[in-house]
């Protein structure tokens, strides 16, 4: 993934990318564990750039849910710490 590349306008696309990705899986409906899968690796990601990163944090959780809002609700609570 080009999550780790020092330029936003790399990795908000890679981010958008894995957005449109998340959303079409989610609506062919393919195998739940796969989806399930890929979605844990993707959060375990963002979690990380929560921790190191929080200004790549937003951008790429910004650029994700505007394919896939879901993921949204997931980083709700955790998302208010890092913009205060």
């Amino acid at each position: 993934m080009n999550m780790n590349n020092n330029h936003k306008s790399v990795y908000a696309a890679a981010a958008e990318v894995i957005g449109m990705t998340l959303a079409l899986l989610t609506a062919k409906e393919t195998s739940t564990s796969d989806v399930d899968r890929r979605r844990q690796y993707i959060d375990d990601i963002i979690k990380q750039l929560m921790d190191k990163k929080p200004d790549r944090f937003v951008t790429c959780l910004h650029c994700i849910q505007l394919h896939f809002p879901a993921i949204s609700d997931r980083f709700s609570y955790d998302f208010l710490p890092v913009m205060v």
